[in-house]
Order: C-alpha cells, then sequence, then structure tokens
C-alpha cells in the first residue's frame, strides 16, 4: 500500500482450510481489527493535513464499526472515538506530507508566534521590493552615466578638433605675414576671414567648454546618486538574510517604487525617506542627463556644421585671391612686356633723333661722313676719269664754307639781338666783314634781301636743331619714365608670385593639418 491516498481493502482468505478452525477464525479476528485501526488512522491523517487558520480547533468525527465475528454466535460493536486534530497551520512552502504533532500546541503561543512570521515575513518581502527598486535604480544610474561618458568623449574629440583648427588659423594668418612687405602685406578679404574664423571657433570652443563643465559635473551628480541608491540597499538588505535571492520583482519583471510597498514614506516602515529622496533624486538625475545629452547632440552637430562652414569660407577665399593673384600677374606679364617692347621702339626712335641732331651739327670728323657725301666714292671716281668732268659738288661746299665764316658775327649778332632793326648799311664808312671778304664798297656787300634770306636760312636751322633736341629731351624723358614703370611692373609682378606661393602654401598647410580623425565619422555624417 502507497502512504499517499491509500486504499485499504481486506485480504482474501483461501478456501481451502487445512488448520483447525478456530485458530484461523482468531487470525482473522485480529487482521480485520488491525484494518480498521489503519483505516480510522488514515481518515484522521487526511483531515489534519489541511491547513488551518490558528483560531480552529476541529475534531475528526466519530465512527462506529461493528465487528461481526463468525459462527454468528456474537456480534461485538466497537465504538471508537477519535483525538481531535491539530490546530497547528503549516506554512505556505511546506508540503502536505510534512509531519505534524497530533496534539496541538497551546493557543497562545501559536498565535503570538504566526503573528510573529506573517510580520516579519511581510516587512522581509516588502523591504526586498525596495531593495530590488534600489538596485534597479542603480543600474539605470549606471546605465546613463556611462552613455553620458560617451558623450563627454565626443565632446572631447570636439574640443581638440576646435584647438586644432585654431592651431592652423593661427599658423595660416603667420603664414600670410611672410608676403612681401612692398606691396602685399596689407590687410585684405583672406586676412578678414581667418579673424571671422577665429571669432567663430574661439565662441565655439568657449560653448563646448561650458557644456563639458556641466557634463563633468552631471557625471558626478549621477555617480554620488549610484553611491547612495547601493548604500540604501545595503542597508535596506540587512533584514533579507533569511530570504531567497529571486523574488517577484527580480524575475525579469520592471516595477516601480510604488509597487509592493506603499508611496509614503515611513520611518519605521521598509519605504524609509531616505530611500524616497534617494530615488527621486536619482530619477530627476536621469532625466537632466538624458535632456543634457540631448542638448550635447545638438550642440555637436551644430558645432561641426559652423566649423566644416568656416573653414570652407576661408579655403575659397584664399583660393579666390590666389586666382585674382594669378589674374593680375598675368595682366602685369603682359604690360611689362608691352612696357619693354615700348623701350625697345622709344630707344631706336631716339638714337635716330640722336643720329639727326649730330647730322644736322655736322660731321666732327671723317668718320661722322657717310659713305653717300664723300667725294671718294665709287660714281665720283669714275666720273673723273675723263677730262674736263669735274662735280660742282666741292665748289659748293668750299663756297658755302666761306660764306658761313664770313657772316658768322653778324648772324650771331643778329641772333642775339632779335629785336635790332634791319642792317643798314652806310654809304661813307668802309665796313669789314671778315678776314677773308675783300668788301671796301656797299655796292660789294650783298644786298639787304639777300641776306635776310640767309638770316632767315640760319634761323631756319638754329630752329630745327632746337626742334631736334627738344626732341631728343622729351623721347630721353619718356624713355626714363618707361623704364622706371618696367621696373615697377617687374617688382609688382615678383610680389604677386610670392603672394601666390604663400597663399598657396597657407592652402596646403590648411589642407594638410585637418585632423579628420579627430572626430567619428558618424558625428561627421550627422549620423548620431
Amino acid at each position: 500500500m502507497s502512504t499517499n491516498k491509500m486504499s485499504l481493502r481486506a485480504v482474501p482468505l483461501a478456501s481451502v482450510t487445512i488448520g483447525p478452525q478456530s485458530w484461523r477464525d482468531d487470525t482473522v479476528r485480529a487482521l480485520r481489527r488491525a484494518e480498521i485501526l489503519l483505516r480510522q488512522t488514515h481518515a484522521g491523517r487526511s483531515g489534519s493535513s489541511r491547513p488551518r487558520s490558528s483560531g480552529a480547533t476541529g475534531f475528526t468525527p466519530k465512527k462506529d464499526d461493528t465487528m461481526v465475528e463468525d459462527g454468528g454466535d456474537k456480534h461485538s460493536v466497537c465504538k471508537v472515538k477519535l483525538r481531535p486534530s491539530t490546530t497547528g497551520t503549516m506554512f505556505p512552502y511546506a508540503t502536505p506530507t510534512t509531519f505534524e504533532a497530533p496534539f496541538p500546541p497551546p493557543c497562545l503561543r501559536e498565535l503570538c508566534a504566526e503573528a510573529s512570521v506573517g510580520l516579519a515575513r511581510e516587512y522581509m518581502r516588502r523591504v526586498r521590493e525596495v531593495e530590488g527598486q534600489l538596485r534597479r535604480q542603480a543600474v539605470q544610474v549606471g546605465q546613463e552615466g556611462t552613455k553620458l561618458e560617451r558623450e563627454r568623449g565626443h565632446l572631447e574629440r570636439m574640443l581638440r578638433s576646435l584647438r586644432n583648427e585654431l592651431l592652423i588659423n593661427q599658423k595660416s594668418a603667420e603664414g600670410r605675414t611672410r608676403r612681401p612687405a612692398t606691396t602685399e602685406t596689407g590687410r585684405d578679404g583672406a586676412d578678414h576671414l581667418l579673424q571671422c574664423e577665429k571669432v567663430e571657433l574661439t565662441k565655439l570652443k568657449q560653448e563646448l567648454e561650458c557644456i563639458l563643465r556641466n557634463t563633468l559635473s552631471q557625471l558626478q551628480t549621477l555617480g554620488q546618486c549610484s553611491r547612495q541608491l547601493l548604500e540604501c540597499a545595503s542597508e535596506r538588505a540587512r533584514v533579507l538574510e533569511l530570504l531567497p535571492s529571486t523574488g517577484s520583482l527580480s524575475l525579469g519583471r520592471r516595477g516601480t517604487p510604488s509597487q509592493g510597498f506603499t508611496e509614503v514614506a515611513d520611518p519605521i516602515g521598509p519605504f524609509t525617506p531616505e530611500c524616497k529622496h534617494v530615488l527621486e533624486s536619482s530619477t530627476q538625475a536621469v532625466k537632466q542627463s538624458q535632456l543634457l545629452r540631448e542638448n550635447i547632440r545638438q550642440i555637436i552637430g551644430n558645432a561641426i556644421a559652423r566649423q566644416k562652414a568656416a573653414h570652407r569660407t576661408v579655403n575659397e577665399g584664399l583660393v579666390k585671391k590666389i586666382a585674382e593673384t594669378v589674374t593680375l600677374k598675368q595682366h602685369l606679364t603682359m604690360m611689362s612686356a608691352a612696357t619693354r617692347q615700348a623701350i625697345f621702339r622709344k630707344q631706336r626712335q631716339l638714337n635716330c633723333i640722336r643720329h639727326s641732331h649730330d647730322s644736322a651739327l655736322g660731321p666732327e670728323y671723317s668718320g661722322d661722313v657717310l659713305s653717300r657725301e664723300k667725294l671718294t666714292r665709287p660714281i665720283v671716281n669714275v666720273y673723273h676719269r675723263h677730262p674736263g668732268t669735274r662735280l660742282p659738288e666741292a665748289a659748293h661746299l668750299i663756297q658755302v664754307t666761306n660764306t658761313y665764316q664770313c657772316l658768322l658775327s653778324c648772324v650771331f649778332v643778329f641772333l642775339l639781338h632779335p629785336f635790332i632793326k634791319p642792317i643798314h648799311l652806310k654809304k661813307k664808312k668802309n665796313i669789314q666783314h671778315g678776314p677773308n671778304c675783300n668788301l671796301t664798297s656797299p655796292k660789294q656787300i650783298f644786298h639787304q634781301h639777300q641776306l635776310n634770306q640767309l638770316r632767315e636760312a640760319l634761323v631756319r636751322s638754329s630752329q630745327g636743331s632746337s626742334v631736334l633736341r627738344r626732341c631728343l629731351l622729351s623721347s630721353e624723358e619718356e624713355l626714363s619714365r618707361l623704364q622706371g614703370t618696367c621696373l615697377q611692373l617687374v617688382d609688382n609682378l615678383q610680389g604677386k608670385r610670392a603672394a601666390e606661393l604663400v597663399d598657396c602654401s597657407v592652402v596646403r598647410l590648411r589642407t594638410q593639418l585637418v585632423d579628420r580623425r579627430a572626430i567619428p565619422m558618424f558625428l561627421q555624417q550627422g549620423v548620431y
């Protein structure tokens, strides 16, 4: 027979008997008496196995069993009164097979013990819920601190990138000071763009430093909240040594501080004011941290956009300045070439004027006489081979030379005194005009109109020489101005070349020194 839900059945007896009848009847009566007792005991046990309240004192019902003796001689009726079952109760976690004493303990002690156990168990359960909520809140605070720490790393990277950009800006400004000091050191649009970039980067740096200080302060607040939560949880866990480590709220169910315990704080209850204060402060700190992280994301995105815009604007300005410099350099090159061409042309013209002026003054030595003016030129020599063939060129030159020598003094006097009246020859006075002139009477002198014509010819010759001289002087002045202008153009061209090289080096410097690894790629692409 099994112990649980035992079913009692009569043992079948053998139909064939060999021994005495009395001996057999005595044995059967003993077996039946034992069977009845077993049934009664099992009935009392099944009734007492159910949990009862501590105030109920029940008894098992009475059962009257009649024993019939074989042979029909006598029927004995055995009435057995069962004892009352125990008033003790089982713990909720006790199994139905737990052994209980058949005698009930005293009621007062049982009630006090049961009340104490129930109160302690309920208090521990609620404390365990509070402790679980505190630890879950500490985990949430720790996760929020980890996220905020990641944002702090992004802020520091962004600040490092801004400091690098400020260093690039400073080096760019210093590099542009190496331009030629004569023409290219004046402040231009590129310098203004560099100054604007410096101001913009400085503002961004100050904003990020301010938000970084707030982030560090918030991290300290979260760390303090986490420590307070763990301290409160450890303090609450001092009464949980007798309870298992797993509970209803720790099996994956997320709860709030109001689940499993009252929201009203009780200094001597499971949910103390300290726990309430720590939970509220940590919740507020988590919300502030979430708002701060959102603000950090927006600020970093705006900072990246503004930084890229400033860097791109300065680069575009420098490229435009280089393009303008190249254009001016090309114009300067063409103009300097045209100026040199004009200088060469003016030099040739000046040489021609000088030659004409020297020719008008007459030859100074035989080398100044041109081949076509020489009396020994081939055509003259060939012509003089026949007798009687004399050219009048030599006689005319000799006559004109003598005439100029004779009238040289008179002409100079007339030229020096233009307001002197025309010369009137006196009849009774001998005039000597020169050592080679034998003029003893006025009739032998040239007529007045011939003298005037000669004077006019000499004046015209002098005027022609003056014009040539003036042309020579003006040409020399123009040549000197052209040479000075050409030198200025060459100097300006050299300055433009040096400025172009400096600006190109600045652009290369800004392109090479940009640290694109300072900011993560997902931040640069705006994917946050």
